[in-house]
Order: structure tokens, then sequence, then C-alpha cells
């Protein structure tokens, strides 16, 4: 295994691994060249520290790696795995990366509980000038995950400012996005990110997806200009997450029987309000479909409110049925005022 930082001690106080170059413009980290077998790779790697610690990932660059030959165990920029009483991974940036890799890649792992009296703060990072993931093989791109832990009543998780755009991916390749999933009832806020500039493959598309069962907020989001031949989603959510003044615009998907939804909600009981979704278009031939909002069909809902969004120009350049276009469509309970909707 491959790690350019890794801290494995039982810290208690401060941890902090701040303005380090993992590569940069005249020299990378690492080249892979010959067979590189199954092995995974993490390039920051927090192990250590203790429930009293804080935990500081701080503007880091990740640049240059070169890939003679495509690996096939997993690649991940940062990884923390230490249940510290706070996280700040903020400000580290990913420069024009060109991925050959038939495993999965992600950008930030944070998978670990947080305490009624901790906070996890993951804000300003980004991909600088583009990402692209060249190979083609079935395999997953994540922006950041935390779904493994469930938090205590009283933690404070801030996702905001984060710009991850212009993503190519081909082949088979999913792209994850941004990935939050707590069972438990801490406070999140994911606000103000960016997604755009996406281009992918034959696999599905997602920019935020969440399932929250505290009280939380997914709101004043961008994200836009993402097209692929598999089913494009701006927002997924299967919680109790509020989703709310986020702005989506021009998704687009080519795929045959593939969709193209603003906002799917596949479980929970949210709200959705003062959304902006427009310009969603599908250029299939055949059967698939284009949602602004989409309660999905055969999903565990109580009560999802949706009310004061702005929905307009959806577009299909075939429309097979009456679902295959669509403003807002349900299956379950719902209640809904005040939606604006111009086809």
């Amino acid at each position: 295994m491959f790690n350019a930082i890794y801290n494995q001690g039982a810290v208690t106080g401060s941890i902090t691994i701040n303005s380090n170059n993992i590569g940069n413009g005249t020299g990378g980290p690492i080249t892979f060249s010959g067979v590189v077998n199954g092995t995974a790779q993490i390039y920051l790697r927090n192990f250590g520290g203790a429930a009293t610690a804080a935990l500081t990932i701080t503007s880091n660059n990740f640049q240059g790696i070169t890939y003679g030959t495509a690996p096939t165990g997993a690649h991940t920029m940062i990884v923390n795995s230490a249940t510290t009483l706070s996280q700040t991974i903020t400000g580290n940036t990913f420069t024009n990366l060109n991925v050959n890799l038939d495993a999965n890649f992600v950008f930030i792992n944070d998978n670990v509980p947080v305490s009624a009296t901790g906070f996890q703060n993951v804000s300003s990072n980004s991909i600088v000038t583009a990402f692209t993931k060249s190979a083609a093989t079935t395999s997953t791109v994540t922006l950041f995950t935390s779904t493994t832990q469930p938090s205590a009543s009283g933690a404070v998780f801030t996702h905001s400012n984060n710009n991850f755009s212009n993503i190519t991916v081909t082949g088979a390749t999913t792209v994850a996005g941004w990935v939050v999933t707590d069972s438990g009832t801490g406070a999140h806020t994911i606000s103000g990110n960016t997604f755009s500039n996406w281009t992918g493959g034959t696999s599905p598309l997602t920019a935020i997806s969440t399932n929250l069962a505290g009280a939380s907020s997914v709101s004043s989001n961008a994200i836009n200009t993402i097209s692929g031949g598999g089913t494009v989603t701006a927002m997924a959510s299967a919680g109790v997450e509020g989703l709310s003044q986020n702005n989506i615009h021009t998704l687009t998907s080519s795929g045959a029987a593939s969709a193209v939804n603003g906002v799917s909600i596949t479980a929970g009981s949210g709200s959705v309000f003062r959304n902006k979704i427009y310009d969603l278009r599908s250029t299939s031939a055949t059967n698939g479909t284009v949602s602004g909002i989409l309660l999905v069909s055969g999903a565990t809902l109580t009560t999802t409110t949706i009310y004061n969004n702005y929905i307009g120009d959806l577009a299909h350049t075939t429309v097979n049925s009456a679902t295959d276009l669509r403003s807002w469509y349900q299956h379950h309970s719902y209640c809904y005022s005040d939606d604006q909707c111009i086809l």
C-alpha cells in the first residue's frame, strides 16, 4: 500500500496535517508501472487519535499521479478513520488528476461517528482545473462519503462551499457524488456547494445523496451542466432533511430507459421547497424519463412536503408515454402548495 502521509499515533490533543504538496506541477508523488495488484492506495491517512483529539487536514494539494498501467485497487485521497472529537477537512485541492484506474476512486472519506460535543467541518475543498477517470471499467467515483456511523444528539456537521466541477468519466463509471448517511440525531448543514460541468459514460451520475435522521438542511447548492448516458440525478434524499433554495439546471441524459431527475425522494419524510429546477432534458429515442421532483415508486415514505418550487423547461426528444415528462410526480403521501411548473 502507498501512503504519502499516515498518522497512527493515539494523539489526545491536536492532529494537524496542513499545507502539504502530495505532488506538484513539476513532479508527482508516485508512478504506477508494470502490474499493480488490487491493493488499496490511500494518499493521506489519519488512523490514530483519541476521543479528545482535534483533527485538522487543511490546504493539502494532490497532483501529478502517473498511471502507466491501470491499478485494480481502490484509490482514496484523504481518509480519516479515527473517532476524534472533531474533524476539520478544509481547503484541500485536487489538481488536474487524470486517473487511469480499474477500481473505485474516493476524494474524501470520513466515516466516523461524532459525539454530542463534537463537530465535522468539510468545507472549501475543490477540484482545480479538472478531474478525469479515463479507465472505462465498472467502478465508482465518490466525492465525499460519511455513511457508516450514527452521530450523537448535539453533534454538528457543516459541509459548505466545496467545488467539485469539471469531472469527466467514461464507460461504466458511476459518480456517486457527495454521500452522507446518518441514522443518529446530529444536525447536518450541506450548503453553498457547487457541482458543475460533469460528463459521464453509460452509468448513473448523482451530485448529492443524503439519508439523515436529525434536523438537517441541504440548501443553496448549485448543481448544473451534467450530462451522460445513464440516469442523471441532482439530489437524492431518503431521510427527514429539508431540501431548499438549491439551483438545479442543465441536466441531460442520452441513455435508453435512463432518467433525468432534479430531486429524487426515495424514502423518509423530508421537505422540498424554494428550489429552482429547470432545463432538464432526455435525448433518448426510447423510454427515457424527465422529472423535476420525483417521489419514487415503491419507496417507504410517510409525508413529504413540497412547496414553493419553480420547475420549468423540461424536455424530451421523444415522449412515449404520459410519465416520460413530468414536472413533479408522486406515488405516496405528499403535501404541496404554490409550486410553479412550466414545461
